[in-house]
């Protein structure tokens, strides 16, 4: 299969990808009245209600990257290659962009990203293009979407439309683990941190330009208030600080004490002679730091645990500091999210378990009954696109057998003869292998057709490939034949 025919998500260092297989996996004149003088006052003081109101932080005060999900378009214009160059076609074939890049990847939101023929030259260059084939951006290394929908383009940062947020000023990369982006500049030796927004959260003025900072997130449940993040400023020596990884407040100020991140905002401070703290993080204080050497653990629900000189467990209520010996009658406030990973459906549903196995609830209404034992969803943007035209399923797993099962009646719409099916990929067809892995085939959740071949067949949102007798043949959603092209040599 050809490269840069099908491009579901784009990296840092390569904008577009190889083909994806399925592996399987007006206002009034003023007038003059007395009542005018008893209403303002009333309006400032709904406006302050209000602005309060809604200026609020919500009421959990969980902390939450704000999650965006792009709509799925049918319609979108697919990728196809000729005489060795790339262009796009609508979803009946007909070509809207002529071939005239080097690679091409899918539309998203209406733009797409190509990079150029650059003849004699090691180093690519690259364009996000509209449907006319207009370029609105152009780049040459890196493209990185960010969890907030934001964009970060050779080290300016963009909103998901493309409008700059940043100013050229800011050299800037993404730390993916600590979820921010880190930034300096040509004018001075400040470098620091910036939200998945734009904005500056932490500065530190270094001696030199050769200075780095570094920042270490410590994993925690979405139900945490706060998140806190190790810095380790590199600066004529280490220096360790413990801030607020959402505002940038310092918790605890820069130290040589060397300081390592553990889950759920605990963090180890390590004195001389390799002796250390662990201490607790919450509202932008330490709260408790445990005895020398000994270890600290989060239990749930606002309470710690660790060991005293006997061995013996002692808990810890993180809002009072008071120690107590008796195991405290919580509700546990377990991080479900490995568990529920495989129901992340769109909006409304909801993983429910009998005896009899698994189903899914869509608010008071059973959606899927309780009788599998594992169910497969769809990315949440092709469930939502499903719903729009009175569709919505999941792939269900009982006795080693798959099914595609109605989210709007809980029945079975079909039996997949197959080893594994691959549900995960942003398309709206279905892909697996007969149990003698032999043979591909694809099922079209828009027509309910299924289309098998001897090769691989390469998936893309609303489109897929299959290549036979040294030709690829496109097919659109429908599993209706649209093109044949050659196969690049």
């Amino acid at each position: 299969m050809e490269n840069n025919e099908v491009n579901n998500n784009i990296n840092n260092e390569q904008p577009i990808q190889e083909p994806v297989q399925n592996n399987l996996k007006s206002e009034k004149p003023k007038k003059k009245s007395k009542l005018i003088f008893f209403i303002i006052p009333i309006v400032l003081v709904v406006a302050v209600v209000l602005g309060i109101v809604f200026l609020k932080k919500p009421s959990d005060g969980t902390v939450k990257t704000k999650k965006t999900v792009d709509k799925f378009d049918i319609n979108a214009y697919i990728p196809f290659s000729k005489d060795g160059l790339y262009g796009y076609m609508d979803t009946n074939g007909k070509v809207v962009i002529e071939p005239q890049y080097e690679s091409a990847g899918e539309f998203n939101n209406g733009l797409a990203h190509v990079s150029l023929v650059t003849e004699g030259s090691f180093l690519r260059e690259y364009q996000v293009i509209d449907k006319k084939g207009n370029a609105k951006i152009n780049y040459k290394i890196h493209y990185t979407p960010l969890e907030n929908g934001n964009i970060l383009i050779d080290s300016v940062l963009y909103t998901k439309n493309y409008k700059k947020i940043t100013d050229d000023k800011y050299k800037m990369t993404y730390d993916s683990s600590a979820k921010l982006l880190k930034w300096e500049t040509a004018t001075d030796t400040n470098k620091g941190l910036m939200d998945l927004d734009g904005k500056i959260i932490y500065t530190h003025k270094f001696k030199s330009d050769y200075g780095y900072l570094y920042v270490d997130r410590s994993d925690v449940p979405e139900n945490f208030k706060d998140n806190y993040c190790v810095i380790k400023v590199s600066d004529d020596g280490y220096k360790y600080g413990i801030i607020n990884c959402k505002t940038g407040k310092v918790v605890y100020n820069l130290t040589e004490k060397t300081i390592y991140e553990y889950d759920n905002n605990i963090f180890k401070i390590y004195a001389e002679d390799y002796d250390y703290n662990r201490v607790y993080v919450q509202d932008d204080k330490v709260v408790y730091t445990a005895k020398l050497n000994k270890d600290l653990y989060y239990y749930g629900d606002g309470y710690l645990y660790t060991y005293d000189e006997k061995s013996n467990r002692v808990y810890i209520n993180t809002k009072t500091g008071k120690e107590q010996s008796e195991k405290p009658e919580i509700k546990l406030d377990v991080d479900l999210k490995n568990e529920l990973s495989d129901c992340e459906l769109a909006p409304g549903f909801e993983k429910i378990e009998s005896n009899r196995g698994y189903g899914l609830l869509y608010g008071n209404k059973v959606a899927v009954p309780c009788e599998w034992e594992k169910i497969y969803p769809f990315p949440e943007s092709v469930q939502n696109y499903l719903t729009t035209i009175g569709k919505g399923y999941v792939v269900a797993k009982r006795s080693s057998e798959y099914y595609l099962v109605s989210t709007k009646n809980g029945k079975t719409i079909t039996k997949f003869d197959a080893t594994d099916v691959e549900t995960g990929k942003n398309s709206v067809f279905v892909s697996y292998k007969d149990k003698d892995k032999k043979v591909y085939s694809v099922y079209s959740m828009i027509s309910g057709k299924s289309l098998s071949s001897d090769k691989e067949i390469a998936i893309g949102p609303n489109y897929v490939i299959v290549t036979a007798d040294g030709k690829k043949n496109y097919y659109n959603s429908n599993l209706k034949l649209i093109y044949t092209g050659e196969i690049n040599k």
